[in-house]
């Protein structure tokens, strides 16, 4: 398997039922039953092209009778409690965001949510926060050049989860521009969004590839920087200001972090 469907097969606890959501070929249902991590799963595709390549995947490493391959919107095909663990990898993390809101009583019948968003892994953190998961693990992992974070969140409360939270993740968390909380170890006045995006617990283990992370997000947001400077439409302004204060931001933490 790729190093990101190794990583999440690393945190599955063993003897539960797995639904792995957007399976593609089914690389991690197989690994999982293969191994006898998993007794059994569930596979499911939004699209019937994938799910037929995920179901001949699961014929030829012989567990037809341990996999089912389904069709269907994100977690919506499964009954409440069917699954004791969801996987959900290889989508932008306002997407997973919306299968979880689109599937919360599935979500939280869930012993364990296992996601590696592709992208905007703060507005990912942020929602499982306000859902009331815990984040109880979070790894970075590089893959062919890219870094790419893999999160394992709990079930936290059993509160439902705030409904413009649900709909709006992305905007939520871009709205978030208070301090991050003292607890979670980033330099005073870090941003909330911008500490989400880095994440409390890779932070706080100081990830070694934090640093690459650094360098490739200052880079990037320094460019960004220099082409809204040179616009004049009447949002650039406030582009710009949200681009310095990330910039800033991140400089900080790497101003902090161990030499």
């Amino acid at each position: 398997m790729s190093p990101r469907l190794r990583a999440l097969a690393e945190r599955l606890p063993a003897g539960r039922v797995l639904a792995d959501v957007g399976t593609d070929h089914a690389y991690l249902p197989i690994y999982a039953v293969g191994e006898g991590i998993a007794p059994r799963a569930i596979a499911t595709d939004l699209r019937p092209g994938p799910a037929a390549a995920a179901r001949e995947q699961v014929q030829l490493a012989g567990l037809s009778g341990r996999i089912e391959v389904r069709v269907g919107d994100g977690l919506e095909v499964l009954r409440p409690g069917e699954a004791e663990v969801a996987a959900v990898a290889g989508l932008g993390g306002t997407t997973i965001a919306g299968i979880l809101a689109r599937g919360m009583d599935r979500a939280r019948a869930c012993e364990r949510l296992l996601l590696q968003p592709m992208n905007a892994a703060g507005a990912l953190r942020g929602y499982l926060l306000e859902a009331g998961f815990a984040l109880v693990d979070d790894v970075l992992v590089e893959e062919g050049g890219r870094i790419y974070p893999v999160l394992a969140a709990e079930p936290r409360t059993a509160a439902t989860a705030d409904p413009s939270v649900q709909s709006t993740p992305a905007a939520f968390l871009q709205a978030a521009t208070r301090p991050a909380p003292a607890g979670w170890g980033f330099p005073p006045g870090t941003p909330r969004d911008l500490a989400l995006e880095v994440g409390p617990l890779p932070w706080s283990r100081r990830d070694p590839l934090l640093l690459s992370y650094w360098e490739a997000e200052v880079a990037e947001c320094r460019r960004l920087l220099g082409s809204v400077a040179k616009s004049s439409a009447p949002a650039a302004a406030a582009r710009r200001a949200w681009f310095q204060r990330r910039l800033e931001g991140l400089e900080a933490m790497r101003r902090c972090w161990p030499r």
